[in-house]
Parts: C-alpha cells; structure tokens; sequence
C-alpha cells in the first residue's frame, strides 16, 4: 500500500516536472519568435502615441510616424521586453532601429539613449 502511494507521488511529480520544463521551452521559442519578428522592424521617425490597447488584451503599444513614409508604423511587441522600453519611451520622442537589430535609439529633447532589448530569448545565433 506504501509503496503504491509513493508511486503515484512519483508519477505525479514526473507529470509535474514534464509540465515545467515543455513549458519553460515553448516559452523560450516563443520569446525568440517575437525577438525575430521585433528584428525585421525599421524605423526612424516620431512617437506620436502611445497607450495600453484594452481591446486587444491591454497590448503596450506605440505609434511611431516614420519620417521617410506617410502611414504610421504600430509597435506592439513590448510586452515581451524585459528591459522596460515602453516606459521609458513618451510621446514626441525620436525612435530609429535598424532592420536585423534588437537595439533601439531614443532621443527624448536633448538626450539621447541606446536601449538593447531583451525579450528573453536565450538561443545562440
């Protein structure tokens, strides 16, 4: 009867563990998705809005008009950033990010910041 009991705590604790770790890896896949996609972005242009988007699971989200085109580009990958970007960023702020790059230029009046940012993927590329 012991030994039965144990087994179960045994099986039970591998389910449990199993869980922990698939989600741990989907997680990491997932978080390397998002640094892809957030690489294939350019802008260069003009925070002219910025707003948690509470139709769309409260999505931290920015509007950035870029100076070389006429529509607006809308940025809502920060949610996955652990460097905390979208808190640093304020409306009328110049943006620029180049294509194939996670960092991110930030002129706010005479200041300028370079933020590179983490969305917690861990591969090696």
């Amino acid at each position: 009867m012991i030994k039965l009991k144990h087994l179960k705590f045994g099986v039970l604790g591998a389910m449990l563990l199993y869980l922990i770790i698939k989600g741990t890896i989907d997680s990491s896949h997932s978080a390397c998705e998002v640094l892809e996609l957030f690489r294939n972005y350019k802008f260069n242009g003009l925070i002219i809005n910025k707003y948690i988007d509470k139709t769309e699971h409260s999505t931290k989200t920015v509007v950035i008009k870029n100076f070389n085109t006429t529509i607006p580009d809308t940025l809502t990958l920060l949610d996955w950033d652990k460097t905390g970007l979208y808190n640093k960023i304020n409306k009328n702020d110049t943006i620029i990010k180049e294509r194939g790059s996670n960092s991110v230029y930030l002129k706010s009046g005479t200041s300028r910041f370079n933020y590179i940012l983490d969305f917690g993927c861990h591969n090696k590329k």
